[in-house]
């Protein structure tokens, strides 16, 4: 995941690394739930999400947790998916509520992840849930990318931070550069590269969301960025 600053709003790019034994996900729509328009894509398995915009201009990116320490496993009964603890979120106006929401929810249910909340003019959270406790610190753009990997993660997390401090990450930068680093096979086609493909998972998709003072848009293409580019009107909600 990376993401962009711009005046009145943001951009956030998220390419969605999954097992090919997934189901397709249900591509982005509108979902009214009370005290919010949100837009996200749909998970095939569970029907949650892993990421959402809403019409506060508030936008939440889920990533698995796979960092040292994590507990992996649930640790209070079965497990329930993290991408319905992101849809329940959806209806929340600033990353302050989403805070206190977590507070209250019943978090060994889940197994560990990472909570990006962008919002505009106000301070970007990242929360994070290792399987034991929650911890809320600010998101700050020196943290691009953002990366989750089951698979080899130093070595994954190294090259695609690397590519990205030699490229997109550079200045100025915009979002044809983050575009490029995101549809990237570089250092080579395969589990480290951006745009990821192994032979028991790949990049399936890719969201970019885009904030500004008077609408939240979602453009998405169902299968890895390297194959084409989002085409055709994205969907659309006009910011309260």
């Amino acid at each position: 995941m990376t993401w962009l600053r711009r005046d009145g709003g943001y951009d956030v790019l998220f390419n969605r690394d999954e097992r090919r034994t997934r189901k397709p996900a249900a591509p982005p729509r509108i979902v009214d739930t009370t005290g919010a328009q949100y837009i996200s894509p749909a998970d095939g398995d569970f029907g949650g999400s892993w990421i959402g915009v809403n019409n506060h201009g508030l936008t939440l990116c889920l990533l698995n947790g796979y960092r040292p320490g994590d507990v992996l496993e649930p640790v209070d009964g079965e497990p329930v998916s993290r991408g319905l603890l992101l849809t329940s979120l959806m209806d929340c106006n600033d990353a302050l509520q989403v805070e206190r929401r977590l507070a209250s929810l019943p978090m060994p249910r889940y197994r560990s992840f990472l909570l990006a909340v962008f919002q505009p003019f106000a301070p970007w959270r990242l929360a994070s849930w290792s399987g034991r406790t929650v911890n809320v610190t600010d998101l700050l753009d020196a943290q691009r990318p953002l990366i989750s990997s089951s698979f080899d993660t130093d070595a994954v997390c190294e090259q695609r931070r690397r590519l990205f401090r030699n490229g997109a990450g550079g200045s100025p930068s915009s979002v044809e550069r983050l575009m490029a680093y995101h549809e990237s096979h570089l250092p080579e086609r395969g589990p480290c590269s951006p745009c990821m493909h192994r032979p028991d998972a790949a990049t399936m998709s890719f969201s970019h969301v885009q904030v500004d003072a008077r609408e939240v848009r979602f453009r998405y293409v169902p299968h890895s960025p390297c194959k084409a580019r989002p085409t055709g009107e994205p969907v659309v909600l006009p910011r309260d």
